[in-house]
């Protein structure tokens, strides 16, 4: 986020954005309960990811939230003498949810020190040699392969006993969550030793069958974050055919057809937000690096299928069903309506992420096409639309200097309805606006068409970005389209639900039985 520009949004995301973090100064998150460490099992976890959504709002607001300085006040006397939250590891049995854990905590540290030096600075640098740095071999003990269990809920637990030096979770692969947490470490921390470990653990984990070991996608996903974060770094590019290799077995074999994920590879039993938030970050960074339409498409398709969906009315994020051809329909799970424990702050640095826009104050590119305003090129950037329930947008600007450029990116077909105040250049996928005047107005039409496809058991159908469904609570869906085989809706928003017992009700079906 560092020198970010970020959008004012209006509509739904302004609502999504001020829920959660009206929901994360709920007594869940005040450090008075978050330092109580009530699960040791999981060290760090709860403390790191709160401390990320906090900073992440902050830092997105310009607004300290008021959970933030508490935080600050309490971080270190909680922590052990080596550095880290828990117990101090045991090299012959080490708990792999322990480093995940503190991987959050570093993540949550590298976003302070964007904000204060000193301090945050050297917490980094004592939690990088107190926890990981002494016992970065036993990595190679890692397994590659391991025999499928079928244990695990919505949060993850310690198998019993050990096993070649490791406590392992039934979060399968979550040792590799630290990845992005030791990455985005490596940008304030730039030690050799550091690096190593960085890139021992990365071939390690694309030396892994994550399906054949039944992987969390969650940590897959995160993981995959941190690799990107490295490259960005460093400029070594080596791993990012992996990464792109990776993201597109999760697509295949890891996510649903809401777009939302599986949580292991091969056991389609929940969603999990964290693992859709991650989905899109890491889509539109292979957006950002490769210029691929499919990645820009990806990520609207994950942003406004699975992520507005697993928003509750609270403003936390809870898990969901799988949707596939087997089981058709898209509920809330009862048992985790909210995931208060992890996802509902992975939401924080998941909603604020959208909000962030690429460029610079000298030429923005604009991503991701929602309603808001942008103070950028010395003057004001103003976004008007509905999109993708609606698909007409205009964008307009005011006051900026002399050279400052706009790009507009596509993720569907669209066509220039009418320009002033600018040359447009049409690009694939991309129009590029240069020679901007002080005043600048831009109007488009996307043209997305109603596509259908057939699946086991029946059909599923796309209109641009969005896939439709059939809904029991249409009236709280944005869009809907008469079809000869009835109506279609998109994928309704659990925000709008004013309490959890009819977030519950809501049932939605992706697989249709009648061809249209």
């Amino acid at each position: 986020m560092k020198n970010s520009i970020f959008a004012k949004p209006n509509g739904m995301w302004k609502e999504m954005l001020s829920a959660n973090r009206i929901r994360l100064q709920e007594d869940f998150f005040k450090a008075q309960e978050i330092y109580l460490d009530k699960n040791n099992e999981w060290s760090g976890d709860w403390q790191g990811r709160d401390l990320l959504a906090q900073l992440c709002h902050t830092v997105f607001s310009g607004e300290p939230t008021d959970e933030l300085q508490p935080l600050f006040d309490g971080f270190e006397e909680h922590l052990n003498g080596e550095g880290y939250f828990g117990e101090k590891i045991d090299p012959n049995a080490l708990n792999e949810q322990q480093w995940a854990g503190n991987g959050w905590v570093l993540r949550a540290l590298c976003l302070w020190r964007e904000i204060e030096e000193e301090r945050p600075q050297r917490l980094i640098e004592k939690m990088v040699r107190g926890l990981f740095l002494p016992y970065s071999d036993v990595i190679d003990r890692y397994p590659t392969s391991r025999a499928h269990i079928e244990e695990g809920s919505h949060a993850g637990v310690l198998l019993a006993g050990s096993d070649r030096g490791f406590r392992f979770s039934t979060d399968i692969g979550c040792i590799y969550i630290a990845l992005d947490g030791l990455c985005h470490a490596y940008e304030y921390f730039p030690d050799a030793e550091l690096k190593r470990m960085i890139r021992k653990m990365t071939e390690r984990f694309f030396a892994t069958d994550v399906e054949a070991c039944r992987f969390q996608t969650h940590a897959t996903l995160t993981a995959l974050r941190g690799i990107i974060k490295f490259s960005e770094i460093t400029g070594d590019n080596r791993y990012m055919g992996e990464v792109v290799r990776r993201f597109e077995l999760y697509t295949k074999r890891g996510m649903s057809l809401s777009f939302a994920n599986y949580n292991w590879f091969g056991r389609p039993e929940f969603t999990e937000p964290c693992a859709i938030i991650d989905s899109f970050m890491v889509a539109r960074r292979l957006y950002r690096i490769t210029g691929e339409q499919k990645y820009l498409a990806l990520t609207y398709r994950i942003l406004y299928n699975a992520l507005v969906f697993s928003e509750r009315g609270n403003g936390g994020m809870g898990c969901d069903s799988c949707v596939n051809e087997q089981t058709p329909a898209l509920l809330c799970m009862e048992d985790a309506y909210e995931a208060y424990w992890c996802c509902t702050m992975r939401g924080g640095e998941g909603l604020c992420d959208c909000m962030q826009i690429a460029g610079d104050d000298k030429h923005l590119v604009l991503e991701l096409l929602f309603d808001c305003e942008i103070e950028a090129g010395g003057g004001s950037v103003r976004v008007q639309t509905q999109f993708p329930y609606k698909n007409e947008v205009t964008v307009t600007a005011t006051g900026t200097a002399p050279g400052f450029g706009i790009t507009v990116c596509l993720p569907i077909r669209a066509k220039v309805l009418s320009v002033k105040g600018a040359v447009v250049q049409e690009e694939a996928g991309r129009l590029v606006l240069t020679q901007i005047d002080a005043e600048l107005s831009l109007h488009l039409a996307f043209m997305p068409e109603l596509k259908q496809k057939e699946v086991a058991g029946g059909y599923i159908y796309d209109y641009g970005v969005l896939r439709l469904c059939r809904t029991e609570c249409a009236p709280k869906s944005d869009f809907k389209m008469a079809t000869d085989g009835g109506v279609l809706y998109s994928v309704p928003r659990m925000l709008r639900c004013p309490g959890k017992e009819e977030g519950l009700k809501a049932r939605v079906y992706f697989v249709h039985q009648k061809q249209i």
